[in-house]
């Protein structure tokens, strides 16, 4: 299964049955966890960055956040990679994805890097998603 087949999955999936289905989510990820992890990451974290991914992104960033989660494929990008993509677009609601990100690299290194970055940044609204990620950080158990 490629990363395309993937996106398509999720987008069909939230789109006409939603995100909170227990079953749909089991199975959902029984079958994601077939591809590799460089292409299970990139297709539930393109919901994440991709403009052309945001019509219905709760529904399809909820589902792709929880699968991500659960399957917690090998991330192929570097901790700073994964945090810059995020902001524009990510639902501040979904603490899957820092969720994720603490399970992959740490809950320290994460916290570490989003405190020591977080003076750097002017801009309001990529500020906020990083307050938010780190807020999402610091209740990961």
């Amino acid at each position: 299964m490629d990363r395309q087949t993937i996106i398509e999955i999720i987008k069909n999936s939230a789109d006409s049955y939603g995100s909170s289905n227990p079953q749909q989510i089991k199975q959902l990820t029984s079958s994601c966890k077939k591809a590799s992890d460089r292409e299970l990451f990139f297709g539930l974290f393109s919901f994440f960055y991709d403009p052309a991914l945001q019509e219905n992104a709760y529904q399809r960033q909820q589902l792709a956040g929880t699968i991500l989660f659960n399957a917690a494929p090998e991330c192929p990008l570097e901790l700073d990679g994964v945090i810059y993509a995020a902001p524009k677009y990510w639902d501040l609601s979904i603490e899957e994805l820092p969720w994720y990100i603490c399970r992959v690299f740490g809950k320290s290194k994460v916290q570490e890097f989003l405190e020591e970055l977080m003076p750097n940044v002017e801009e309001g609204g990529v500020k906020k998603s990083f307050e938010t990620m780190l807020f999402w950080a610091n209740g990961y158990k």
